[in-house]
């Protein structure tokens, strides 16, 4: 048998596509390779980007605390101040009562007839003691005190008789609260 082919052998042959798995494989590895090197240079750039903006953060908040203690400080400072100008305040006010009250001790002592040998301040209170000639100039003595509208008490400790260089005197103790 014989065959006879009529048909030219171009024609003969159709387009086949031919696929060429090898260079396939190899663009889609590349390409995979540049995808995986892409991103790590992204995920790089914002590691890098992260840490820039950590460090600013920390040096921020380094300043912040410098600048904090600094307040502390003059809060510190500045209630050291307030605490002092009130205790002036407070013992200007003071003195001028202290001063008036030691001359209305002074002043409500009888002359020539009572003597005070101590006075001494506590707390709101005045300890007065003394010696008399007798028990009425130390009456008297308590009854001007208490008379006197600057002390709220007025009490009277005790009293006694003592010898001094012959002399028959009254020793009295006298407490004052203002």
């Amino acid at each position: 048998m014989i065959k006879i082919n009529f048909v030219k052998e171009r024609e003969k042959r159709k387009f086949v596509l031919r696929i060429d798995w090898l260079k396939i494989y190899f663009l889609s590895a590349c390409l995979c390779l540049f995808l995986v090197i892409f991103s790590f240079l992204a995920i790089q750039r914002e590691i890098n980007d992260k840490n820039r903006e950590k460090e600013l953060l920390q040096r921020e908040r380094a300043r912040y605390i410098i600048l904090i203690k600094k307040i502390e400080k003059l809060k510190k400072e500045d209630d050291e101040l307030k605490n002092r100008i009130q205790t002036i305040i407070d013992l200007k006010r003071k003195r001028g009562q202290l001063l008036k009250i030691f001359d209305e001790i002074m002043l409500s002592v009888p002359i020539g007839k009572m003597y005070l040998v101590n006075f001494s301040l506590h707390n709101n209170r005045a300890i007065v003691s003394g010696f008399a000639l007798d028990y009425e100039n130390v009456a008297v003595y308590l009854k001007a005190l208490e008379s006197k509208k600057l002390f709220k008490r007025t009490d009277l400790l005790y009293t006694k008789q003592k010898e001094i260089k012959g002399y028959n005197l009254i020793e009295f103790k006298i407490n004052l609260e203002f």
